[in-house]
């Protein structure tokens, strides 16, 4: 209840507040969460040093700039329905060559940047748009963060026992899936290196893409200042044809990987992990 009323009352500060107010503000709430959340800092400061490829000591500066990122994160998310979107964007034809060559294809990101506005950035430059979504443990805050996707264009795909026919489906009807895969949430994953580790990534996007054909179009909605943001989009990554078994899903989602990875290095404080990959 105290989570779902937090969230409610983020909403109801950007519904009344000028943006500059509501990104101040995240800023302070991510300052307080650095400081008090023993724990997440804990957690981020080792990701940090594996990103980074060196010690992050605790007094390190950019650990609470994670934090900073998670506050705004959740601000622009809450105004992504009524606040224009400042964007620049780099690699915008793979995209459309992608769709081109096969109306039905995946994006593909992590939890960096804001991966939720990168989908309402999509659906407001036109795409059709579906989301595979984590479903809460709280039904009013599942219900919340739902809704405002929704609002903004967004079809959302609950992870569960039908999320596979689902994507097909949207596949099927030529309509953008978008799927964040830097941690699997299952025991069901494709174990990959990661960062020089042994990780768990969801095997889910190469399944589709070998069931489907569908080429998978990677993309990170990297913030430059709050609520501003560049767009990266990678060429496409195509599933070989024919018949596939496990190897090539284990290919497939180590590429995916591999361009995860390449992108957290580039910008380490807006990778927002919460769970130790060392």
């Amino acid at each position: 209840m105290g989570l779902y009323l937090l969230y409610r009352l983020g909403l109801l500060v950007n519904a009344v507040w000028s943006a500059g107010g509501c990104w101040w503000l995240a800023h302070h709430l991510g300052a307080w969460h650095a400081r008090w959340a023993v724990l997440d800092r804990a957690v981020v400061r080792s990701n940090l040093s594996v990103a980074t490829s060196s010690p992050v000591t605790d007094d390190d500066p950019r650990l609470t700039e994670v934090f900073h990122h998670f506050g705004w994160y959740l601000a622009e998310f809450f105004r992504s329905h009524r606040h224009p979107l400042v964007i620049t964007m780099t690699g915008y034809h793979h995209l459309l060559e992608a769709a081109r060559a096969h109306p039905g294809c995946m994006v593909l990101t992590g939890h960096i940047g804001n991966w939720e506005l990168g989908a309402v950035a999509l659906t407001r430059a036109g795409f059709p748009m579906s989301a595979v979504a984590l479903t809460h443990a709280n039904r009013r805050v599942n219900r919340l963060f739902d809704n405002q996707r929704r609002r903004c264009g967004v079809d959302v795909i609950p992870l569960g026992a039908q999320t596979a026919s689902r994507c097909l489906r949207a596949l099927h009807e030529g309509r953008l899936l978008g799927l964040v895969a830097d941690r699997d949430y299952g025991a069901e994953g494709v174990v990959v290196e990661f960062f020089g580790h042994r990780w768990l990534m969801p095997r889910g996007p190469a399944v589709l893409s070998l069931r489907s054909g569908a080429p998978v179009v990677p993309v990170f909605m990297i913030r430059q200042a709050p609520g501003a943001f560049h767009f990266y989009m990678e060429p496409p990554l195509w599933p070989p044809q024919g018949p596939w078994d496990e190897r090539h899903v284990q290919q497939l989602v180590q590429a995916y990987a591999h361009v995860i990875e390449r992108y957290v290095r580039r910008f380490p404080t807006q990778w927002l992990m919460f769970q130790s990959i060392a």
